[in-house]
This record gives structure tokens, C-alpha cells and sequence, in this order.
């Protein structure tokens, strides 16, 4: 059975959330040498490719785990050659929707049956 891959009822009711702007703090790992400002190149989880994404996490154990899991994936032994560094940045976000408690996600729909 096909699956879509957006679900339209989700984004209806995303869209219907009021912005707001929101500054924090967002760690990233990336390789040694690469600009961390630089966003992913090779589409995602989030990336369709239709516009830059740059992943971050609100923990800095979060970044670390993330990159982890992606180095982890296929190889038998972490690459030794080739380094990774953590990077803190500093973000304003002019119009940020915030989808951060159990109860925003219900109200989205959200199956929390889990």
C-alpha cells in the first residue's frame, strides 16, 4: 500500500499555529574544516531538497548522538581518519513554530499512544 509522504490534515493544522521568534542556543557536529553554518547538502529526514536545512539540536548530547547514529549506520568501525567538532551557535529566529510538548503534538493529531 502506498503511504503518502506528507500528511496534509498535520500541515493544515501546522499552519494554523501562530509564529513567534525565538532565540536560543543549538549545537552542531560537523566534520573538521566544514563551515557549521553551511547547510546539509544531501537532502534528509527533513530535506527534500526543495530548500536548505541546517540540523541542529537543542542539546549538545543530541548533536552528538545524531552524528553517531549516521556514522554508525553500515560500518563496522568508526572511521579514524576523520574528525568531527561540536560547534554552539547562537540563533534568532524571526518565525518559528514551536511543536515541543506532548500536549502541542495531541492537539496536531498526533497518535501518543506509544
Amino acid at each position: 500500500m502506498a503511504r503518502n509522504a506528507r500528511d496534509n490534515h498535520l500541515l493544515d493544522a501546522i499552519e494554523k499555529r501562530t509564529p513567534e521568534s525565538v532565540a536560543l542556543t543549538v549545537w552542531r557536529v560537523v566534520r573538521d574544516g566544514r563551515d557549521p553554518l553551511q547547510c546539509s547538502a544531501m537532502g534528509g529526514r527533513w530535506d527534500d531538497r526543495t530548500f536548505d536545512v541546517l540540523y541542529t539540536s537543542i542539546m549538545a548530547d543530541g548533536a552528538i548522538g545524531e552524528m553517531h547514529f549516521h556514522l554508525a549506520r553500515g560500518l563496522p568501525v568508526f572511521p579514524s581518519q576523520v574528525r568531527y567538532r561540536l560547534f554552539e551557535l547562537h540563533v534568532m529566529l524571526a518565525a518559528c513554530l514551536r511543536l515541543d510538548t506532548l500536549e502541542i503534538l495531541s492537539s496536531l493529531g498526533a497518535d501518543l499512544a506509544w
